[in-house]
């Protein structure tokens, strides 16, 4: 399914989206009203590209290429390579001269130390800028390895059943739940009318595999697990299948990749954890929706309906 919609659509609530009002409700108002810029990672942006490399590989020869060249790493270096081809039809030295200059602090720098500067970097990265032509790039290294980590789901006897297995992979489902507008993008999801099973997969990666549980609780990814199989519920009790989701036998995992030199690969069941977050989510959506009705958000609800008190709960 398209998932262009999924990222630019800010009216509707996702699992992400719990997690910045639960930071507070100012701040879940500003990543859901402002366009806020958030610094790139690379173990973010290797974690995309190896969900589109197993789940999609079509869609990965189209999107990614190899470089054969140096590629920039760091958020100011991507920032000033996009700036000078935004600008470049001002001739070179100035393009990169103002494209330093949004991307880089120059407080206590002259303008002939920013120029020298600006020339460097447009000098190391000039084949990637002349190679840009709206894919991406991994290096070599990256590309092997995520070739080598797919290798390794294959080898797992239980991760091969699931990626093997005929499914709808990049799920989009747009869905309500206590008034909210929601929407949900699961990675691959199995829906087997015949013997009336639902099986919700998602692939995360990890540099300490051994430690995965420590990612699990940190990222609440039970919550994420249970928001994904309520954004379900939904789409199927809502008529797009025969059966009504409670007909379905469901289950639920994780594939972790370990992106270190172990390149491990495990399966989790992720159901029982699953079991009380369902009220966590409702809560959370109710007071959301408190303070759209209201259009509140410096405090929370607990605040505005007090004496500007509020509990740790």
């Amino acid at each position: 399914m398209k998932t262009d919609s999924y990222y630019t659509d800010k009216s509707r609530v996702n699992n992400s989206a719990l997690g910045y009002f639960l930071k507070s409700p100012r701040f879940f108002h500003k990543m859901m009203t402002e366009d806020v810029e958030q610094e790139s990672k690379t173990s973010l942006e290797f974690g995309t590209a190896l969900h589109m490399y197993v789940l999609q590989p079509n869609e990965f020869k189209h999107t990614y290429r190899i470089a054969d060249f140096e590629i920039p790493r760091l958020s100011q270096q991507k920032a000033f390579c996009e700036e000078f081809i935004r600008l470049r039809e001002k001739g070179p030295r100035i393009a990169a001269f103002e494209a330093y200059k949004a991307s880089y602090a120059t407080k206590g720098k002259s303008d002939d130390k920013i120029a020298a500067e600006s020339i460097a970097l447009l000098l190391r990265y000039k084949t990637y800028i002349q190679s840009c032509d709206g894919r991406k790039y991994l290096t070599w290294s990256q590309f092997n390895k995520i070739k080598d980590l797919y290798k390794e789901a294959m080898k797992h006897k239980f991760a091969k059943t699931l990626l093997e297995t005929k499914g709808e992979c990049e799920y989009h489902i747009n869905w309500e739940c206590c008034g909210v507008d929601c929407k949900s993008l699961l990675d691959k999801v199995i829906i087997d009318e015949d013997s009336k099973a639902i099986t919700l997969i998602d692939l995360k990666t990890t540099s300490h595999i051994a430690t995965f549980k420590d990612s699990v609780d940190t990222y609440d990814y039970f919550r994420q697990m249970q928001f994904y199989k309520m954004a379900l519920k939904y789409l199927i009790d809502n008529g797009f299948y025969k059966y009504k989701f409670d007909e379905f036998t469901f289950k639920c995992y994780i594939i972790a990749f370990d992106t270190s030199d172990t390149k491990e690969v495990r399966v989790f069941d992720m159901l029982n954890g699953m079991v009380d977050k369902e009220e966590q989510i409702k809560s959370i959506l109710t007071q959301i929706k408190w303070h759209m009705d209201n259009n509140l958000w410096d405090h929370s609800r607990e605040y505005y309906e007090g004496e500007g008190i509020e509990t740790l709960a």
